[in-house]
């Protein structure tokens, strides 16, 4: 009995790995996903009586100010990290956020539509086999 739950784990665990290494840009949706939030976290203890402005730039600032400082993502982001944070941190809709393909991942993961409905080709066939592009699962709360 103790092997044949060896061989099964190790089964899965290679089925996993080659997943990952034939599609880096999207990951397993096994475990909640809390990417903005741990960088919030990191940001709110930060330890500084100073405002972002002070002590960052660029990309940092814009994290900074957007979870210590309540701007808002368009005041916070430029680009893609704006669309991201509207879309899932601000509750913005999908189809006011995004273009294309990354309209159709946060239809799906958002605001629960199915894959054949929101996405189309590779996409769609990574998102029925369950794999999820990274970068909307660091912005998924």
């Amino acid at each position: 009995m103790k092997s044949l739950i060896l061989m099964v784990a190790l089964f899965f665990t290679s089925i996993l790995a080659q997943a990952r290494s034939l599609h880096p840009e999207f990951e397993r949706h096994l475990r909640p996903s809390s990417g903005i939030q741990r960088l919030c976290d990191r940001y709110e203890h930060r330890g500084s009586t100073r405002s972002c402005f002070m002590d960052f730039n660029g990309e940092e600032r814009g994290v900074c100010e957007y979870c210590t400082e309540g701007k808002s993502c368009f005041m916070a982001f430029n680009g893609d990290a704006r669309n991201f944070c509207e879309a899932y941190g601000e509750n913005k809709s999908c189809f006011m956020a995004f273009n294309g393909e990354d309209r159709g991942w946060c239809e799906v993961l958002k605001e629960g539509k199915s894959c054949f409905m929101a996405l189309n080709g590779a996409a769609r066939e990574a998102c029925e086999r369950g794999l999820i592009p990274r970068r909307h699962l660091f912005w998924q709360k």
